[in-house]
C-alpha cells in the first residue's frame, strides 16, 4: 500500500505538478498534492482561485510535500510545506498538509508524535503554528484547508481516517482561538459519492474537483473580507 502511494507521488510529479509562480500575486497557497494536483494547463486549485477572487495567486504547493520536515531537507520547498512560504505583502495565506507526514512518517498508526510535531494538543507548538504566525506576523490572514474523505469504497489513504480526522479537529480548534487564521473543509466541496469529483487514484480531485474546492476556499475568503 505504502508502495502505492508512492508511485501516485512519482506520477504526480511526472505530470507536471511544478509551482506556479505568479508577480506581484496577493493570495499565497502553500500546500501538497491537494493544491497541486491538475495544474498543467491551468486546472489545479490555485488557477481556479486565481479566478474566483479576480487576483493574483502564486500557487507553490508541491506533490508530496510535508508539513513538518527536519534535517537536510527542512529548507526545501519540495519536501517542506513550511519552506515554500517566504515573506511578501500577502493578503491571504492559503494552507494544506499533513497527510504525507501521517502516511509517510508513522503509516497511520501510532502517530501521536508525528501529529504532535504538525500542531500539539494545546494548538501552542508545532510546524503548522510557527508557519501561520510568520504569515500573521508579515500581516496576512491565514485560510487552512482541511481535506476531503475520497472516494467513497476505499483508497489508499483510508487507513488514515482517523489520524487525519485528529488533525483536521486540532486545526479547527487553532483557527477558532487564533486571531486573523480561518478554516474551511474541502470535504464541504466534493461529494464522497461523486466519481466526477476525483481522480482515477479515488484521492486526488479531477479538474472539477480543484475547481469546487476554490470555489469554497474563494467564497469564504470573499465572505470574511465583506464582514470586516
Amino acid at each position: 500500500m505504502l508502495r502505492f502511494a508512492l508511485i501516485v507521488a512519482i506520477c504526480a510529479t511526472m505530470l507536471g505538478c511544478t509551482p506556479v509562480s505568479t508577480k506581484e500575486s496577493t493570495v499565497l497557497m502553500l500546500g501538497d498534492s491537494m493544491f497541486a494536483w491538475n495544474r498543467t494547463g491551468g486546472g489545479g486549485v490555485g488557477a481556479n482561485l486565481a479566478r474566483t477572487l479576480e487576483r493574483s495567486v502564486e500557487d507553490r504547493s508541491i506533490t508530496g510535500a510535508h508539513v513538518n520536515v527536519t534535517g537536510p531537507n527542512e529548507n526545501d520547498p519540495k519536501r517542506s510545506i513550511t519552506a515554500q512560504y517566504g515573506p511578501g505583502k500577502w493578503q491571504w495565506v492559503v494552507i494544506n498538509g499533513g497527510a504525507n507526514d501521517l502516511l509517510f512518517e508513522c503509516g497511520c498508526g501510532r502517530c501521536d508524535r508525528t501529529l504532535d510535531d504538525i500542531i500539539s494538543p494545546d494548538l501552542k507548538t508545532g510546524a503548522l503554528v510557527d508557519l501561520v504566525a510568520k504569515a500573521r506576523a508579515d500581516g496576512a490572514r491565514v485560510m487552512l484547508v482541511g481535506y476531503h474523505a475520497g472516494r467513497a469504497g476505499g483508497h489508499y489513504f483510508s487507513g488514515c481516517k482517523p489520524e487525519v480526522t485528529a488533525l483536521v479537529q486540532r486545526q479547527l480548534q487553532f483557527a477558532a482561538r487564533t486571531r486573523g487564521v480561518y478554516m474551511v473543509r474541502a470535504r464541504k466541496a466534493l461529494d464522497s459519492n461523486n466519481s466526477a469529483h476525483f481522480a482515477f487514484d479515488r484521492v486526488h480531485p479531477s479538474k472539477l474537483g480543484s475547481r469546487l474546492i476554490a470555489d469554497l476556499v474563494g467564497a469564504e475568503i470573499l465572505r470574511i473580507e465583506r464582514r470586516r
